[in-house]
């Protein structure tokens, strides 16, 4: 890593310092993306209106291939990574990764008009099936869930990507692709203050899942050795979002429905969301003007709301938008909710864009992202 450090130069330092931080949002999404996950794969960036009308969209190769976890039937599909932040925009730039190529591409995003995509490089990673990216400063760690699995990280510029580092492996008996009756790492994510990373896993009939948590050095460097933990009570830890200022994150768990960790005590949940009636709860986010979480269901398309941090259930309010559900999502600062999304009348993917601001939720668009199918997954949004 040292070479590497010694090629980014001062320019490139100096534009990592600019874009290191994608938090906090000042304006409404532009552009929201996700990966076609196909071979080759694709990045789709469609247009965001200041309404969260739905625009133009593009697509643009990201040099790797896509992938699928494996069930007793065959391929899974419409969530064939099983994961959240398989896309991640961090300031100016979007990282996706390629679970069928273990690998994990870079672009750069053209803030004056943000479906312009220009890819950086697409970078080897050391695991099997990499299916979750998360980024804090100038590091960037990829989650693996078929094998090995585990999770490393590499330094990031402007300029590139470098070699990540020794896996920090999970023996599971995973396979490539995965079997998805087997414990499947399903999200990565940083707390708020940087000093822990945080990783998923969802359980099987036999074993259960866990959260693995590292400590995150000065520097940057994520330790060697984690700790794991299997929440009291859950078994299927899945997708994760950090709250503001603290060291906790809200995170969905599709058995129940969802649970609030703190980070530097995992062992035991300070709330658990048992949410009425739902069936795929998997993706997770938190509004902005009033900080409350947020769960879709892909199973009932209704959207659960959730007080922080207590845990209480404030409503469940269903979408009219005749879509089975919504997959995964982003906020944007005005509380604009954006999705990827099926509907049952065919098999291309949608963007659903929703109003959560205020309490009463209101549908806006619902576009078909035509050459897509129900092979896409992950979603980010831009700024």
């Amino acid at each position: 890593m040292v070479q590497f450090k010694t090629l980014l130069g001062s320019a490139a330092a100096l534009a990592l310092s600019a874009t290191a931080s994608p938090l906090p949002f000042q304006d409404g999404a532009k552009a929201v993306y996700f990966q076609t996950n196909k071979s080759p794969n694709q990045i789709a960036a469609v247009a965001v209106h200041s309404s969260g009308k739905l625009g133009k969209y593009t697509f643009h190769p990201t040099g790797g291939k896509g992938g699928a976890e494996v069930s007793a039937t065959g391929p899974n599909a419409p969530d064939a990574l099983g994961s959240q932040h398989s896309v991640v925009v961090y300031g100016d730039y979007l990282f996706t990764v390629n679970a069928g190529s273990n690998d994990v591409s870079l672009f750069s995003i053209a803030c004056e008009n943000p479906t312009d995509l220009k890819l950086v490089g697409t970078y080897p990673v050391n695991g099997g099936f990499p299916n979750t990216v998360a980024v804090k400063g100038d590091h960037v760690c990829v989650g693996y869930a078929g094998s090995p699995s585990g999770v490393s990280c590499a330094e990031w510029s402007p300029l590139g990507v470098g070699k990540f580092d020794t896996i920090r492996e999970f023996d599971l008996h995973q396979s490539n692709p995965p079997n998805a009756s087997l414990i499947l790492v399903s999200d990565a994510v940083f707390v708020e203050d940087e000093s822990r990373l945080l990783v998923t896993a969802r359980g099987s009939a036999e074993s259960p899942g866990f959260v693995a948590t590292y400590d995150v050095d000065w520097a940057g460097q994520v330790s060697g050795k984690g700790e794991i933990s299997t929440p009291a009570g859950l078994n299927a830890s899945f997708g994760a979002v950090p709250i503001p200022r603290t060291q906790l994150a809200f995170v969905a768990e599709p058995e129940v429905g969802g649970y609030i960790l703190d980070v530097a005590s995992p062992s035991k949940p300070i709330a658990t969301v048992t949410v009425p009636g739902q069936k795929a709860i998997c993706w997770s986010a938190l509004t902005h003007k009033s900080v409350t979480g947020i769960f879709p269901d892909a199973g009932t398309n209704t959207i659960t709301q959730v007080e922080i941090p207590c845990g209480r259930v404030i409503q469940q309010w269903n979408s009219t938008n005749g879509n089975s559900g919504q997959l995964d999502f982003s906020i944007d600062a005005t509380d604009k909710f954006f999705a990827l999304a099926f509907s049952p009348k065919d098999s291309q993917a949608r963007v659903a864009s929703i109003n959560l601001s205020g309490n009463n939720f209101t549908d806006i668009d619902n576009k078909v992202i035509a050459g897509t199918d129900m092979n896409s997954q992950g979603f980010a949004i831009y700024p």
